[in-house]
């Protein structure tokens, strides 16, 4: 497994790959469908599997102390990531710079020039780019012509129910977000303990902490 922090550290030897991009919070069986989505085009094409993700994700760059509290810390993210088959990381620094980034830089940037992607899966409403105006259509455009596949993730259910992070976080028994910041220590800590034993299969390792999401550590 190789953690990359940042396009400067990309080389040579990190180049070529099947590509997702997203937060994957938790590393929940949504996420865990991804990526043996992912797995499966890595093996038809000899590459590695790279997943991108953000620090700070970008929900808590725009909303700061109002983000919802982490399901993982990036270093179990990591952890989490490397047993369901990613071979590499490449965690990009959310900050003005980036965001500033049009949907067609962002291409360029990250995925032509940094990483030489050979086939990306991505949700069909993914966004991106300064204002979120780049979208799946740009990437499907791009990818023609550079020569690389693009392709939607497929949606995971449980009980007709979207698995994703927002609805890890919202559907746990008992408790809601509403609590003040000063129970979230001890909510996150219900909220593990149910998550690793339900349906929804997020094997989350989350320690209490007294803030409310894990730095980049």
């Amino acid at each position: 497994m190789h953690v990359i922090r940042g396009l400067h550290n990309l080389t040579a030897s990190h180049r070529g790959c099947v590509a997702t991009i997203g937060n994957f919070d938790g590393v929940h069986r949504g996420h865990q469908a991804i990526l043996q989505q992912c797995r499966e085009h890595a093996a038809r094409l000899n590459v590695p599997l790279t997943v991108v993700v953000f620090e700070p994700q970008p929900r808590e760059f725009f909303a700061g102390d109002q983000a919802p509290p982490r399901l993982t810390r990036l270093r179990e993210k990591v952890r989490l990531l490397r047993d369901h088959g990613a071979e590499q990381v490449l965690c990009l620094p959310f900050n003005d710079t980036l965001r500033s980034l049009t949907g067609r830089e962002f291409i360029d940037q990250v995925l032509i020039d940094g990483l030489g992607v050979k086939h990306l899966v991505v949700g069909d409403d993914f966004r991106f780019g300064c204002d979120r105006r780049g979208d799946f259509s740009l990437l499907e455009a791009v990818g023609r012509t550079h020569g690389f596949g693009v392709e939607h993730t497929r949606t995971f259910k449980v009980d007709d129910e979207r698995v994703s992070t927002l609805e890890c976080v919202r559907c746990w028994p008992a408790v809601t977000l509403k609590w003040p910041p000063a129970c979230w220590a001890g909510l996150i800590r219900c909220m593990a303990a149910w998550c690793a034993t339900s349906s929804w299969g997020a094997p989350l390792v989350y320690r209490p902490r007294t803030y409310r999401y894990c730095p980049s550590r």
